[in-house]
């Protein structure tokens, strides 16, 4: 039943294909649990190119 949606733990569309998540300018792959490419926006959003919100999501938000 999972498969029959394109919207799953995400808010973004998810690609059976390649495993991969869309987030607007990067892919995530949920397998790995890791970006598969640098923040587009560079080293204002910190020095670890490849996370987001400081890899704690909870007190970010």
């Amino acid at each position: 039943m999972v498969d029959d949606f394109d919207y799953r733990f995400s808010s973004e569309v998810f690609d059976d294909q390649t495993g991969l998540v869309y987030y607007n300018h990067r892919y995530y792959s949920p397998e790995l649990g890791m970006w598969l490419s640098k923040d587009p926006i560079g080293e204002r959003g910190g020095y670890n190119l490849y996370g987001m919100v400081g890899n704690n999501a909870v007190d970010k938000f």
